[in-house]
């Protein structure tokens, strides 16, 4: 069984504070999303070759260990929309997207994301490891999109549109079925061969004061396994 799985650690959205109006949120918004920083940005992860098994637990000689990290003050006072792709491992799929329109007429915004990825069953025994540690994202403000992976196989997605418009608005986000399902395909064992299957041994951790005083929307998807599935939607219309 695939352990470490922690999708959906935070709430997919942390709302936006001190708005009494619509036209307070418009102007917030237009500012945030039209006219300030916009960034991607990577962290170090890392697979390499282990000899010592009695580090990760593990009751044969490990094969491999993954590990991804975002730590010390990465992110800290970050502004605007902030996308994170963290992983370690192979086969992982990562995806961040979001789309905003801002207007005085009808306005609309539209996410379609869709992934489709084979199954991994990798051989050997396996530790992998990933964890947000320090004040990564401390004061950070925005729309923050976090995909953080370790191990082989794993899909994750964050998708936002935010429309604001005068006489209409429309906001949509679409997941493709497949996106947060898995795809069934051979995994080439037979019945009666779980011995070949691999031993994974996980941890996933985020530090309590990684995100302190971050506000805004936050999407964030950690897993730590082999094929896991996870991601985080978010919407938001406003007429003013």
């Amino acid at each position: 069984m695939v352990q470490g799985a922690m999708p959906n650690t935070m709430p997919n959205t942390m709302p936006v504070v001190g708005l009494a109006t619509g036209r307070h949120l418009f102007k917030l918004l237009s500012a945030l999303l039209l006219s300030s920083f916009w960034g991607a940005y990577s962290v170090w992860a890392d697979e390499f070759i282990a000899q010592d098994m009695a580090l990760v637990g593990l009751t044969s000689q490990v094969t491999a260990i993954s590990q991804s990290r975002i730590d010390d003050n990465a992110f800290s006072q970050v502004q605007g929309l902030v996308k994170v792709n963290a992983a370690a491992g192979d086969g992982n799929i990562q995806q961040n997207s979001a789309a905003a329109a801002a207007s005085n007429g009808v306005s609309v915004a539209a996410v379609k994301a869709s992934q489709t990825s084979d199954q991994h069953n990798p051989q050997g025994s396996h530790a992998v490891s990933a964890v947000i540690s320090g004040d990564s994202f401390q004061q950070a403000q925005g729309i923050l999109m976090i995909n953080q992976a370790a191990g082989y196989g794993n899909r994750q997605v964050n998708a936002a549109a935010i429309a604001i418009g005068g006489l209409g608005t429309i906001a949509v986000v679409q997941l493709d079925e497949k996106t947060l399902s898995e795809e069934a395909t051979d995994s080439g064992l037979d019945a009666g061969s779980e011995s070949l299957l691999p031993e994974i041994v996980t941890e996933v951790g985020i530090d309590p004061s990684a995100f302190h005083n971050a506000r805004g929307i936050l999407m964030l998807n950690q897993s730590a396994g082999m094929n896991n599935v996870s991601g985080n939607s978010f919407t938001l219309s406003v007429t003013h």
